[in-house]
């Protein structure tokens, strides 16, 4: 990451909080670059990606590109400011091959020269298994979970163990002053690299238009790019949606105040099952908004489903609401209703492929029940453009 500019890093750090919060449901405290390879704008971006704390810093390994004064020469957690600290990586075994007894020499160093007594102990996702040569890591290695057993003994006898988020709550920290970066950022330019705005990954434009980070599909960066030019109406409401994948979740439906997520197949990712043409469970008027992404075209009756929408949506209300169609063409039913999703889900659940829309027809059906919106989003992956509803209840 030292190698990179300010823009490459701030797209990988946001990518990394990103992903950490797609896979795992919660943001991300540290960032760990790997490596102690850091800049300046690994500082700055990790900041604005809202971590509380990095994790790259050791004095010796540093001496040469960063000067710093006070608790940094220590080794001890400084603060960079505006709400970021750093908590020194003290000790990095990797794998966990060598001799206990340096670990014991390392922990009674750091211990005499610091004040703030802390001890900052990295382990790798290797760390635990043996080398083949290189860096070719090949088994699990019990005498390493030994020697790692006996350091986390060794430090719950004689330390206050903390995870980051307990430290960093109580933690007073000084500002240390960082008198120079010595890095040189390169920036390597990518032929015909393009980003996704859903996850700000950076990758060379490809045949598909799924991106290779999050997994969004273009009709997830078009809405996005719509929203972002008429405002979220999910921010701070109600939702219910029909199956809103990870993907939705992060980038459109982060900011609700609630979200309930169905879908007719017993799916992960959702809360219940539920038929988008009979939402007889749900009480009329109780949702603020609603969200269906390339639903309708895979329900038997789309006409059904736009009614219970309606009943649902309180007055006012809106449907975000995105359909494959064509311009100037009329709705057509497609021959192959078992293209997409298969024949046990269209005999189980009536999932299939029923129809590809045309964009008046489509128009036309929406304003039967709704005051209809239309918004260009643009896709940032293809280029491509395509018109996302925005669907009112009188």
């Amino acid at each position: 990451m030292n190698q990179l500019d300010a823009e490459l890093n701030q797209h990988l750090v946001n990518f990394a909080q990103f992903k950490f919060r797609q896979l795992f449901g919660s943001k991300a405290l540290v960032l760990r670059g790997g490596g102690f390879s850091f800049n300046e704008h690994t500082v700055s971006a990790a900041r604005q990606a809202g971590f509380a704390c990095l994790s790259n810093f050791n004095a010796q390994r540093h001496a040469q590109m960063l000067a710093v004064v006070g608790n940094g020469e220590a080794n001890e957690p400084f603060s960079w400011g505006g709400g970021l600290c750093e908590i020194p990586v003290d000790f990095s075994p990797e794998p966990l091959s060598f001799d206990v007894a340096k670990y014991y020499g390392w922990y009674d160093r750091v211990r005499d020269r610091k004040q703030i007594k802390t001890f900052n102990l990295t382990l790798h996702s290797w760390s635990l298994l043996t080398r083949s040569g290189g860096d070719v890591f090949h088994a699990v290695a019990p005498a390493h979970e030994d020697r790692l057993r006996e350091i986390c003994e060794h430090l719950a006898t004689n330390t206050q163990v903390l995870g980051y988020s307990e430290y960093l709550a109580d933690a007073d920290l000084p500002l240390v002053v960082i008198k120079h970066f010595y890095s040189t950022p390169v920036r390597t330019e990518a032929a015909r690299a393009v980003v996704c705005t859903v996850c700000d990954a950076v990758f060379v434009r490809q045949e598909t238009d799924i991106c290779p980070g999050c997994g969004s599909r273009a009709r997830h960066r078009q809405a996005v790019d719509a929203l972002n030019k008429v405002g979220n109406p999910f921010d701070g409401r109600r939702v219910l949606a029909c199956f809103a994948n990870s993907v939705e979740k992060l980038s459109i439906l982060a900011r609700a105040w609630e979200l309930q997520n169905f879908d007719i197949r017993p799916v992960s990712e959702t809360d219940f099952q539920m038929d988008i043409q009979h939402m007889d469970g749900v009480p009329a008027e109780s949702f603020d908004c609603f969200l269906a992404m390339h639903v309708l075209n895979h329900v038997r009756d789309d006409g059904a489903a736009l009614a219970e929408i309606q009943r649902i949506l309180r007055p006012g209300g809106v449907a975000l609401i995105t359909i494959p169609y064509r311009s100037g063409e009329a709705t057509t039913a497609l021959s192959d209703v078992l293209e997409h999703y298969g024949a046990e889900n269209y005999e189980k659940y009536g999932v299939g492929s029923y129809r590809r829309y045309g964009l008046d027809d489509a128009v036309r059906l929406f304003s039967s029940f709704f005051e209809v919106s239309i918004v260009a989003g643009i896709d940032s992956v293809s280029d491509e453009s395509m018109n996302i509803f925005l669907l009112r209840k009188r």
